[in-house]
């Protein structure tokens, strides 16, 4: 199957307000682990540790909360809707534009990147300049063996946030139960890229402070 889209306007990061909230405290930190497990939240099986957690966690606006649960609730309506077009508005807005990987130069045009169709992690993510050189060429072998197994994606910059841990780069993700959104999970990398190696932040959603209240 040939997927593909119209060119996409990005998320602007005024639509994005994040930053990291201070580190915690050695118990503050361990009851904080032990309610994310408790609660079930998000960990990625190559990951599986909750030590992986970071110390401190992502903190966004209730813009920025209202702005991502409106968008994922939009994508999933979309997709219980119509599974078999997925290419429809939300899709068309918020994802960077797909195509089939013979349809477009991305071994020579560094725009470009590919990764499996079905890949739901940063792992297989690949790029001539994010992976090792025989990583690329087993990649570039594949591809071509097996194209529908693969798509071709236009890549984005992303911006980091300042951290105790130094820049890194954040990725927010919205749960949804019947298309209302209900939670949101953070990941951390130190490059563009999440995969195995970023570590897990809890998101919290910070007081507005027009209404009086504390962060």
């Amino acid at each position: 199957m040939t997927v593909g889209c119209a060119p996409t306007s990005l998320a602007a990061p005024d639509c994005c307000d994040m930053r990291a909230g201070p580190a915690s405290d050695a118990a503050a930190f361990q009851d904080v682990r032990t309610q994310l497990v408790l609660n079930c939240c998000k960990w990625d099986p190559q990951v599986g540790d909750v030590s992986t957690l970071a110390e401190f966690p992502v903190l966004i606006t209730p813009q920025t909360w209202r702005f991502l649960a409106s968008s994922a609730e939009k994508l999933t309506r979309e997709t219980l809707a119509m599974e078999e077009a997925l290419l429809l508005t939300a899709w068309k807005r918020f994802l960077p534009e797909t195509r089939d990987p013979r349809d477009v130069p991305w071994k020579r045009d560094e725009s470009w990147l590919v990764k499996p169709a079905f890949c739901n992690t940063g792992d297989s993510v690949t790029a001539r300049d994010i992976v090792p050189p025989n990583c690329w060429r087993r990649a570039c072998i594949d591809v071509l063996l097996h194209p529908r197994q693969w798509i071709a994606q236009r890549r984005f910059n992303v911006l980091p946030i300042d951290t105790p841990r130094g820049m890194l780069f954040a990725c927010i993700g919205v749960y949804t139960i019947d298309g209302v959104a209900c939670g949101a999970y953070g990941r951390l990398s130190p490059n563009g890229i999440i995969n195995y190696a970023a570590v897990d932040a809890a998101v919290l959603i910070e007081r507005d402070s027009r209404a009086g209240g504390d962060r």
